[in-house]
């Protein structure tokens, strides 16, 4: 809930012009996933990420340490007091969240996240085609079903960031 809480923001949107802004987001059940195929692909493609980044940086090319609003997680970790993954902050991986329906929750937990391109994508083409992760809730709840909401608190591996301030 913490989680939650902290990175909450009361903020009415265009995509989310239901409910009061102000008001918390509570979590009512928590579930924790894990599926090997899943966490092996995902392991493989930060590892590889990590090859890269080691490359760019000995290369002399700057690589951007991201920080974001879900970065207190990381040293609750280190305290032990937190979800229990310590993050590799060399790949710049952090805790985001996506926020989706429960049909699609049921089919990223058994089968990954999957991006369809762009011709079939309803979400995710305004900063190009891909699969968008919030650092605060109330974004991420901005796309989940207004009737069952839906948040997932996933490890992201954002690698390489292009940050325009």
């Amino acid at each position: 809930q913490a989680l939650f809480d902290r990175t909450a923001r009361a903020k009415r949107t265009r995509a989310r012009t239901d409910g009061d802004p102000d008001a918390r987001l509570r979590i009512t059940r928590a579930e924790k996933y894990y599926h090997e195929d899943i966490e092996k692909r995902y392991r493989a493609r930060l590892n590889a990420i990590r090859r890269d980044l080691i490359r760019r940086r000995k290369d002399g090319e700057e690589v951007v340490d991201v920080s974001t609003d879900t970065d207190f997680v990381q040293a609750e970790l280190l305290d032990g007091s937190g979800m229990g993954l310590v993050l590799e902050e060399d790949v710049n991986e952090h805790y985001l969240f996506h926020g989706t329906s429960a049909k699609a929750a049921r089919s990223i937990v058994t089968m990954d996240f999957y991006h369809p391109g762009s011709s079939t994508a309803s979400h995710g083409r305004l900063f190009g085609d891909g699969i968008y992760f919030a650092e605060n809730v109330t974004k991420a709840d901005e796309y989940s079903d207004a009737e069952e909401r839906v948040i997932l608190v996933c490890r992201v591996v954002l690698g390489l960031s292009l940050i325009h301030i």
